[in-house]
This record gives C-alpha cells, structure tokens and sequence, in this order.
C-alpha cells in the first residue's frame, strides 16, 4: 500500500450536488477504507451536517479537509482524467467496469489528478455533465 499511497493522493471523489449529508458521511468513510483522501463536492444544500459527521464514524478527517465548489468545472479543474460513474453509454467515450478501470485511473493517477465522479442520488449524472470525461465506469448492481 505504501508505494500506491502517492497515486492515491492524486485521485479526488467528487459528489456532484449530494442530497443526503448521510451519503457524504459514508462515502468519507469508504474513502478512508481504500487509502483515499480528497472528496470535492459540487454545490451541495449543506455544508457541515451532523448526519454526515455520524455516518463519516472515524473518517472525519475526510469531511475535515474535503472542498466545496459552485461548479463541476471548479472540481475538475486541473484533472488528467475525469471519469464518471454512470450506466450510460456515450459515443468516442470507454465504458468499463471497475476492474479494468483501475488500472487506467492510477496510471493517469502517476501523471497528475484524476477525478472521479458520482451523481446525484436521485437522476445521477446529467449529459452536460458526463461530457468533459474521458472514461465512463460501470458499477455493476441490480438493475
């Protein structure tokens, strides 16, 4: 884990326009888990919420540092790659699932930041949205 450390400091979780402070809790806590550190948010309701702090359990430093920005543009600003997640396909865009986007994502990870975004809960990502990314991942769950 050790020598992945630097790759994994160049990647960023980005929530565009999170609904549920909970959500974000457990995503600072999943991020924790996989040796992940920087989460932007896009434009969220709220910005430091107990529900998030109770769901975070032992990854506040997360919420502690995360960033909050007016636009996608702001949180992705600076990117080698953005790759969103998303069941739609695009034209001229990969899909893959996250196994063979792992590799792709810490390679670029090696030459700068990398951002990976989540949609909302509700709609998920909109068109305009999934239109700067480079790659597409597909997680797979029920449908």
């Amino acid at each position: 884990m050790k020598r992945k450390k630097p790759l994994l400091d160049n990647i960023r979780i980005v929530l565009v326009e999170p609904q549920v402070p909970g959500n974000v809790g457990a995503t600072a806590r999943a991020m924790k888990n996989m040796g992940l550190s920087k989460l932007v948010l896009v434009n969220p309701w709220f910005r430091d919420h107990p529900q998030a702090r109770y769901m975070a359990h032992n990854s506040e430093n997360i919420l502690d540092t995360l960033t909050i920005v007016d636009s996608l543009e702001d949180a992705i600003a600076g990117s080698v790659l953005v790759a969103a997640t998303t069941r739609r396909t695009r034209h001229n865009t990969p899909f893959m699932n996250p196994r063979e986007a792992s590799p792709v994502i810490l390679e670029s990870a090696a030459a700068g930041p990398v951002s990976i975004l989540f949609g909302r809960e509700d709609k998920g990502l909109l068109n305009e949205e999934l239109a700067p990314c480079q790659l597409l991942v597909s997680i797979p769950s029920d449908e």
